[in-house]
């Protein structure tokens, strides 16, 4: 099995580092670049299918983001682009299992982000798989779904 973490472009080189820092030794392990767009998700398969060299179509079996939906302070063009990226996933990978984890808080965009993600007819419905509210101040929800297979 592998595994690839991805980031925005301008935060790879973090991500290098903290990828190397605590798995020094282990190349199933690599991180990429991932701009948040079709174009991005459609070139990260590609890359994963050049370097994995599958004759198919290349699909990751989980896809998860954590923490990326806070309209205050990321933006809304930010749940947009996750959305997009997601729909992009469950569109041409869509065996991929799509998790987000969110900590929720006030106007965090989220009940948006879920509308338009689930606004594509590549997309199943999204379920809501876990709510964790033992700390009011820290009330944290996993999300699932994934593509419709055709």
């Amino acid at each position: 099995h592998r595994v690839v973490l991805t980031d925005q472009p301008s935060l790879l080189s973090q991500l290098q580092s903290n990828l190397h820092s605590n798995f020094p030794e282990d190349d199933r392990i690599t991180a990429q670049a991932l701009p948040w767009s079709k174009e991005g998700v459609l070139e990260l398969l590609q890359q994963q299918k050049d370097i994995t060299g599958n004759k198919e179509d290349f699909s990751f079996d989980i896809c998860l983001n954590c923490d990326c939906i806070y309209e205050p302070l990321y933006g809304r063009d930010a749940w947009v682009a996750l959305a997009d990226v997601l729909q992009a996933f469950a569109e041409h990978s869509p065996s991929t299992l799509l998790i987000t984890a969110v900590e929720r808080r006030n106007a965090d965009g989220l009940e948006h982000f879920l509308e338009r993600l689930q606004s594509s007819p590549c997309v199943e419905p999204v379920q809501r798989v876990m709510r964790d509210d033992n700390d009011k101040h820290h009330v944290i929800e996993i999300y699932v779904t994934k593509g419709k297979e055709t």
